[in-house]
């Protein structure tokens, strides 16, 4: 359709069906009204749609995550892994770079940044934050039942993987289509190259990635999950 449709109705033909589904996400769904020349190109440039079978396999726990997914239509089957601690894979956190934090490094800053902050890494810190930023938000963390051994099962507007956007994530679970189902791929390069075209945005997500973060880094082992979702405190 891309190939035959001019290049804005194309675009508008994806932000009327990729909109919606994004909006499930508390802080997109924020950003779409402060920024919406950013939600533009977060629907026209950065997502990917995902056709799958009934049976097929999305991501198995132990390999290194790519992309966030939203399910648009259909529905998911997630299993969490119980016993990470007997997977050598998950025995060792080291530290990881978060993607914001390098480009920070990359690009002299995040657009919107705060420079010359203070260093906030601690030697025991499962994973890095930011140090340019100085800003702390108040998260509230929910963990859909990630210490329950019963299957969750996923539908549209859920989603899957956030933390490949803030952080270098392993996947810990194992997720496999119920149905036939749309899902929608956002792969944190093509996240990352939007973010840098737009400063103000740039600085509100980049606050939102060290509060996700520090909650990882007080989240026990046990508990953490490709399903842990983040919302911002009123």
């Amino acid at each position: 359709m891309k190939a035959v449709l001019p290049e804005y109705l194309f675009g508008e033909l994806c932000r009327e069906a990729f909109s919606p589904i994004v909006q499930h996400h508390q802080l997109f769904q924020a950003l779409s009204g402060r920024h919406p020349g950013f939600h533009y190109n977060l629907c026209t440039r950065c997502m990917d749609d995902w056709y799958v079978v009934p049976g097929e396999v999305l991501f198995s726990a132990g390999r290194s995550c790519e992309q966030m997914i939203f399910v648009a239509h259909g529905a998911v089957k997630y299993d969490s892994i119980m016993d990470l601690e007997t997977d050598e894979s998950f025995s060792r956190r080291s530290k990881k770079e978060t993607a914001l934090g390098a480009a920070s490094k990359k690009g002299g800053g995040v657009p919107g940044g705060v420079p010359g902050g203070p260093e906030q890494e601690s030697n025991d810190a499962l994973f890095p934050v930011m140090p340019s930023l100085v800003r702390k938000m108040s998260m509230v963390h929910h963990q859909q039942s990630v210490l329950s051994k019963t299957p969750m099962r996923l539908t549209a507007g859920d989603w899957m993987c956030e933390l490949c956007l803030w952080t270098s994530w392993t996947y810990h679970g194992k997720a496999e289509a119920s149905s036939g189902s749309t899902l929608l791929c956002l792969k944190p390069e093509k996240f990352l190259e939007v973010v840098q075209g737009h400063k103000d945005a740039a600085a509100e997500l980049a606050y939102y990635a060290q509060a996700v973060v520090e909650e990882l880094n007080q989240t026990p082992q046990d508990e953490l999950s490709d399903l842990l979702h983040f919302e911002l405190e009123d």
